[in-house]
């Protein structure tokens, strides 16, 4: 089994209780045109946290204060993702990263709106308090 996630994502939360999501270009390989939470691929050595720190410098130009690892996204022997949940301040200055867009969204509207079925999954399983997502 592998020893650390693949990658890390933010499933960021404003004071409201709403989302921050990503909204995905056209042009990704992965996910054209879906909503998911911000974050990405590992790198080298770097653990998950190292991980979610670089990848929302990058996609936001921000990175939360403390952030705490909730859900781990799991298929078969691989680990997936851990998912970080932090809260985004209103006054957070945020620089979206070009091509994509940053899409705030209260969870009442998550089930009509293009949200990767991975991302749902998750976001559903930290809504329940599960600490694991099976895919």
């Amino acid at each position: 089994m592998t020893q650390a996630p693949e990658h890390a994502c933010a499933i960021l939360v404003d004071p409201r209780g709403w989302l921050l999501l990503q909204l995905r270009p056209t042009t990704a390989r992965n996910a054209p045109d879906r909503l998911g939470c911000f974050g990405g691929k590992r790198e080298g050595i770097e653990d998950a946290r190292a991980c979610l720190d670089r990848e929302l410098r990058e996609e936001l130009g921000w990175q939360p204060h403390d952030p705490h690892p909730v859900v781990e996204l799991r298929r078969a022997d691989r680990w997936i993702a851990t998912f970080f949940v932090a809260e985004v301040p209103d006054d957070a200055r945020l620089t979206i990263e070009a091509g994509s867009y940053a899409v705030r969204a209260p969870l009442a509207a998550l089930p009509g709106l293009p949200v990767t079925s991975w991302h749902a999954a998750v976001i559903a399983a930290w809504r329940m308090g599960h600490h694991e997502v099976e895919v």
